[in-house]
């Protein structure tokens, strides 16, 4: 995750492929626990084939593994923070239903009441709302768990 950046361009620079790439292979061989590897697999998705496969194609198939994680430890909240912040990434600029951000929104809301603290769920949950369908959402959820 150190060279992957799911919300901001180059979402994974050229130089840093290799060397993420190198790393997820030294986490492969380590082993580690079936949720651990559940976190490995999907972010593999997005180094593994950089050169060949296009970036959406690669961060569609993250964020269905990332899912599937979610799926399989519904308590765990950071296989449920990070599949939001993968639907949030995978959002089309097009839909204007919103539905990636809205299923984000709502995996996050909740787990924002309970971790207010936590570093990541805020943050996401402001892109999830950032936009102007769902902008009061984002501030009523925030000032909401402040409160």
């Amino acid at each position: 995750m150190t060279y992957f950046h799911q919300l901001w361009e180059p979402y994974l620079a050229p130089e840093d492929v290799a060397r993420g790439q190198l790393e997820i292979d030294q986490v492969r061989r380590i082993g580690g626990s079936e949720r651990e590897r559940g976190f490995i697999d999907p972010l593999n998705m997005i180094y593994a084939k950089a050169d060949s496969v296009p970036y959406p194609k690669r961060a569609n198939a993250c964020t269905l593994a990332m899912g599937k994680l979610a799926e399989r430890n519904p308590k765990n909240v950071e296989c449920q923070a990070f599949y939001a912040l993968a639907l949030i990434a995978t959002a089309s600029p097009t839909d204007k239903t919103h539905t990636n951000e809205k299923k984000a929104a709502a995996l996050l809301e909740p787990l924002f009441r309970k971790y207010p603290q936590h570093p990541g769920i805020p943050h996401y949950l402001i892109h999830a709302c950032d936009n102007s369908e769902m902008a009061n959402r984002g501030v009523t959820s925030v000032s909401g768990a402040a409160s």
